[in-house]
């Protein structure tokens, strides 16, 4: 039925109420160019979660930005219509990486990467560490050559323990052939330090017990946190 709507009907108040699917049927039956502002973000999230098929309906004089809709495939994990913004030539910058590292979406990571955006920044690792995302993690220090102290930093500064195991545990080795986390823990007050000015007694404990290193009185000297003193007190 909506094929015989007119185009007014865009101007109803009752159209922002329409559900996903509705407001994407219109818009197909319509092939409508222009959408109100408020609804044009809705509509490009939705066709992207609905998939590649809905993309033949839009040509390069449509209302579709298709680097936003790109923006929409990395943040939803929709590879296929990832695949189709860049089959189509529309650039990706380095955001799209952030935001798949951000948002924890590996297979969005992975198609980017075997596509050729490769030329990623510290940020977008950094970004998964601090935000928890362990197999976004585990995939860019696979295909991260450069040694980061950052990536450890962010973990710790945002208690993400299951991050900073990743880090531990990893084998791959660096210059002198030593691994990540020998390299890191040769700067252990560095660690601390991060640990206890962004107030994380979890990150703290972690690296009291995987460092080999503790030092009390260097711990009281920079913090006034009454919680993190009484704990650093506790310890041996």
């Amino acid at each position: 039925m909506f094929a015989i709507l007119p185009r007014e009907i865009l101007k109803y108040e009752l159209l922002p109420l329409l559900d996903d699917a509705s407001l994407l049927c219109l818009q197909i039956a319509l092939h409508v160019r222009e959408l109100p502002l408020e609804l044009e973000e809705r509509l490009q999230c939705n066709i992207v979660k609905h998939g590649l098929r809905l993309t033949q309906y839009f040509d390069d004089r449509s209302l579709m930005n298709r680097k936003i809709m790109g923006i929409h495939a990395v943040g939803c994990n929709q590879v296929t219509v990832l695949e189709y913004v860049i089959r189509n030539g529309y650039v990706m910058d380095e955001h799209a990486g952030i935001h798949a590292a951000e948002n924890g979406c590996l297979e969005a990571l992975k198609c980017l990467y075997e596509n050729g955006y490769t030329k990623w920044s510290g940020t977008v690792i950094h970004t998964a560490s601090k935000m928890g995302h362990v197999d976004c993690l585990s995939y860019l220090l696979e295909i991260f050559d450069e040694y980061n102290q950052y990536i450890a930093y962010k973990a710790i500064e945002a208690g993400q323990l299951e991050c900073l195991d990743i880090l531990r545990l990893s084998t791959k080795t660096y210059f002198d052939g030593m691994t990540y986390w020998e390299i890191i823990t040769a700067y252990p007050t560095i660690m601390y330090n991060v640990a206890i000015n962004h107030l994380q007694l979890s990150s703290l404990i972690y690296l009291k017990e995987h460092t080999g290193y503790w030092n009390k009185d260097e711990c009281l000297k920079i913090t006034t946190e009454p919680e993190i003193i009484e704990w650093i007190l506790s310890q041996e």
